[in-house]
């Protein structure tokens, strides 16, 4: 006897195999998507943290600006200060906190943080600016 074609046995078996074969990658793909997103916004923060004391260090007016303000209220929203194409204000929460002032200068930290993230991760920066 000559066999034509699959059986339906060996369909079955095929369509069984692949879709273990799915089933079993699928976790790994979407874990990687998920990583490759937590990259990209740590990523992102590390920028927005570090254009903030690049700016504050640069841009006298802005330290000008920042400086007073930061010397009263301790800590203050970046977010209605920076311009607004600088920051995605509804995505990331950037925090100037002071954490020492001298005579000449003063030691500042930058906190930037997801708005919607459960898991709270942030990325904070350290800058001692110049008074003057």
């Amino acid at each position: 006897m000559i066999k034509n074609g699959y059986i339906l046995i060996d369909v079955i078996v095929g369509f069984f195999l692949l879709g273990l074969i799915s089933v079993t990658c699928f976790p790994i793909i979407v874990s990687s998507f998920n990583n490759f997103n937590k990259i990209k916004d740590r990523s992102e923060m590390m920028y927005l943290g570090e254009m903030v004391v690049e700016r504050l260090k640069a841009d006298k007016d802005f330290s000008m600006e920042v400086i007073p303000l930061i010397e009263k209220f301790d800590s203050i929203d970046l977010n209605d200060i920076l311009i607004e194409n600088e920051i995605d204000s509804e995505r990331y929460d950037c925090i100037l906190y002071k954490v020492n002032s001298e005579e000449k200068l003063i030691d500042l930290r930058v906190n930037v943080s997801l708005k919607d993230q459960e898991n709270g991760f942030n990325v904070d920066f350290k800058a001692s600016i110049p008074k003057e």
